[in-house]
């Protein structure tokens, strides 16, 4: 096991050199620290608006109260909306459609966004952003367009609001991208139970995790327990916004890319991350190696 190990880490070194094969397929582009693709030419201004007013709807539509939602859309508003067939231009129709979205308990990370300036008054943004439901765990990402008006006040409110499903397919699915996305999901889970025992069950006995928070390199199963009971208490959810998977044959397989964590409390964050998995006896995928690292840039 250790020299399928060491053969696995010199191979993936070699195909994140130079392998353009990949089995997934990113909706992400050029990720900032949010997980966000932004034009270098857009003013400033217009990208902090676009960012300030976009957290407060993702944190707005976590409290799941619509009458909150609302107070974020202009009376002149109008929304077309991810879920529903129906174009909403009334403050009523636009907060109809809320009390039963945020009965799904969304959140939502961006994948890619282009903010601009249309006026002094006008933010127009449009991208993909990818929710997750917390009623069911399910996924689905999305196109969007907010056009924001500068209120007499000063606040920055929704005029429109344009959101649709992507049209196309992102991507075959092969079936060990299937299984290593599945184990993927499985330590997801394993993180939402606040159990250190069954997260550390993703792991094989000699994994080595380097984690995100943290100096100190865990190798051993004791030393991954110790770092998960501090970070379950924290309540994090993550959602890849980017991942690419390898086969690296001898029953291993890489997956790479960048997730964004949601906790209890507090800012999402986003980071890099680097798994190494190996599937065992039983058909299990295992967790033998995982590097987790904030972005190295600041956000916007």
């Amino acid at each position: 096991m250790e020299a399928s190990r060491h053969i696995a880490l010199i191979f993936l070194l070699a195909v994140f050199a130079g392998s353009r094969q990949v089995l997934a397929r990113p909706i992400s582009r050029q990720l900032t620290a949010e997980g966000n693709s932004t034009s270098n030419s857009t003013s400033n201004w217009a990208v902090d608006v676009a960012h300030q007013a976009w957290k407060t709807w993702n944190d707005t539509i976590q409290t799941g109260n619509p009458d909150r939602v609302l107070a974020l859309y202009s009376p002149k508003a109008v929304l077309l909306a991810t879920l529903s067939n129906t174009p909403r231009a009334t403050p009523d129709a636009i907060r109809a459609y809320f009390v039963d979205f945020l009965k799904k308990k969304p959140s939502a990370v961006i994948n890619e966004q282009h903010p601009r300036a249309v006026s002094d008054s006008v933010v127009i943004n449009s991208g993909v952003y990818t929710f997750t439901f917390g009623a069911d765990n399910s996924t689905a990402s999305a196109r969007f367009t907010y056009e924001y008006t500068k209120a007499d006040n000063g606040s920055w409110l929704i005029v429109y609001h344009h959101s649709s499903l992507l049209p196309e397919p992102i991507g075959v699915v092969s079936q060990l991208e299937g299984e290593i996305t599945a184990a993927f999901k499985a330590w997801n889970a394993a993180l939402k139970t606040g159990d250190p025992e069954q997260v550390a069950d993703c792991y094989t006995e000699d994994a080595v995790l380097a984690p995100t928070v943290s100096n100190w390199v865990r190798t051993t199963r004791a030393a991954r327990i110790d770092y998960f009971t501090d970070f379950l208490k924290k309540g994090p959810q993550g959602t890849v916004n980017v991942g690419y998977v390898h086969d690296l044959g001898d029953g291993l397989a890489a997956y790479t890319g960048i997730y964004t964590f949601t906790f209890k409390e507090g800012p999402s964050v986003a980071a890099r991350f680097s798994y190494t998995f190996h599937k065992s006896a039983e058909g299990k995928w295992l967790i033998v190696d995982h590097h987790s690292s904030a972005l190295p840039m600041p956000s916007f």
